[in-house]
């Protein structure tokens, strides 16, 4: 069996920050930020900015997330989560001021299937 390459020990936060040219530390608030329901973004932002403690949860799940190093540890990784933390009370619950977790996936999905792509690129041109 074959040692993991240099890009295949990379976490998602690794890939993340490469692929959207951004610092470690900021990671967590940029993908919450990319990850806000469509129709709640202004007051999920609004939040976030006055209140940032609201989405602890959600920034916690993302740290867990960051530090995966394949797409289906992500999808282990939330799938407990929602099962700990269900949304509960009305803002959270009913309308939605959170992460979408179906967004985190895409998002994730997206950043380790572009380091495919580019991997399987490079392999083309050599």
């Amino acid at each position: 069996m074959a040692a993991p390459s240099e890009q295949e020990r990379r976490t998602f936060r690794d890939r993340f920050c490469a692929q959207f040219h951004c610092a470690p530390h900021y990671f967590e608030r940029r993908v919450l930020r990319q990850c806000f329901h469509r129709y709640a973004q202004w007051p999920c932002r609004f939040l976030l900015n006055f209140f940032p403690s609201y989405f602890e949860q959600d920034l916690e799940l993302i740290g867990l997330l960051g530090q995966t190093r394949r797409f289906s540890d992500c999808k282990e990784q939330l799938a407990i989560f929602r099962a700990k933390y269900k949304p509960a009370g009305f803002f959270r619950g009913r309308l939605k001021i959170r992460a979408s977790g179906r967004k985190i996936l895409r998002l994730a999905k997206s950043v380790f299937h572009s380091h495919v792509l580019h991997r399987a690129s490079e392999a083309d041109e050599s």
